[in-house]
């Protein structure tokens, strides 16, 4: 929008998750990351400019290097549908499967 800055652009996100473990082989354990994301950006002088709602199914695999200590990693965003809106404007509505967006890296140590 002509005019608009990031200093007056307000973005909200929340995205809670869950990790669902299926195959355990010695120390490498295949699971998936499967999650809900709700995002919303309000500009100064207009309401709910941006309205995201998502749902992701990662494929993601841990290696446990101790009891304490497991490493993880995922490719991608895996399987998505994205659902955004935008005041006044048309709904638009996107599915994909995505492996290539980038590769995470993670390290979990278990209290």
């Amino acid at each position: 929008m002509p005019g608009m800055t990031l200093s007056n652009v307000n973005a909200y996100s929340i995205n809670p998750y869950t990790c669902y473990t299926f195959v355990k082989a010695g120390n490498f354990a295949f699971f998936v990351i499967s999650g809900l994301k709700y995002r919303i950006a309000h500009a100064q002088g207009i309401e709910n400019i941006f309205n995201q709602f998502s749902v992701t199914v990662i494929p993601a695999v841990a290696y446990s290097v101790s009891d304490k200590v497991t490493l993880a990693s995922h490719l991608g965003d895996g399987l998505y549908y994205n659902h955004t809106w935008m005041k006044d404007v048309a709904r638009s509505n996107e599915f994909g499967f995505n492996l290539f967006h980038g590769i995470s890296f993670g390290a979990y140590y278990f209290f």
